[in-house]
């Protein structure tokens, strides 16, 4: 389901003539950004290839890294080990200026560090992405948008009556539909996760557990 026919039906749950279509898109937006706050959803895994300036990676829109890979120039992959700390970084990487073949990675705020730095060559994380904000629009969709369509229609309908103070009973109505929609897809995703199947292939072939 896109944005738009999300945004249509969650007015006609609020229920109200002076509806403010912006504010009602903003609600779905941090409905989205709640929801991925709040959990893991394996199909909500996905890999990203970015570039690495003087051994840099702006990762500035990642949740949690779940694997870092490095693409040198000719295509070979190497498997990153992650640095869990600072100081496990000082230890391994007394010179962190240091070139070569990289074997570590370290999480420093916004950024991932590559160590030693890579002259050339990509980076490939694999793990969890804070979902980009999406428009009033019929092309505007990612994949909350089309397996959990109904959960943001009541989640949105329900914290833009509660931003407005609305004393109506819907709200909790709202909330309870929209969690119930939540949980069952949540419920379906760990029958998956137990039985060893993913949704889709895992770039990472461990069968689609996480």
């Amino acid at each position: 389901m896109d944005a738009t026919t999300i945004l249509d039906n969650a007015a006609i749950l609020v229920a109200r003539q002076d509806i403010n279509r912006d504010f009602l898109l903003l609600q779905l937006n941090a409905a989205r950004h709640n929801i991925a706050t709040k959990y893991r959803i394996r199909r909500f895994l996905t890999s990203e290839v970015l570039p690495c300036l003087n051994g840099i990676v702006d990762a500035t829109g990642l949740k949690q890294a779940l694997a870092v890979e490095f693409i040198d120039t000719d295509k070979a992959v190497y498997s990153l080990s992650r640095l869990a700390s600072y100081a496990d970084k000082r230890t391994a990487f007394p010179d962190p200026t240091i070139t070569g073949t990289p074997t570590s990675y370290f999480e420093d705020s916004t950024n991932i560090l590559i160590l030693p730095i890579p002259t050339g060559g990509m980076i490939n994380i694999y793990g969890e992405f804070w979902p980009e904000d999406l428009d009033d629009s019929v092309s505007s969709g990612d994949i909350m948008t089309q397996d959990i369509p109904y959960a943001l229609i009541y989640f949105t309908a329900a914290q833009y009556l509660s931003m407005l103070n609305d004393p109506g009973q819907n709200v909790q109505q709202y909330l309870q539909i929209a969690q119930n929609q939540l949980d069952n897809y949540m419920l379906l995703d760990r029958k998956q996760q137990l039985y060893g199947v993913g949704f889709s292939s895992d770039p990472f072939g461990n069968g689609g557990v996480v």
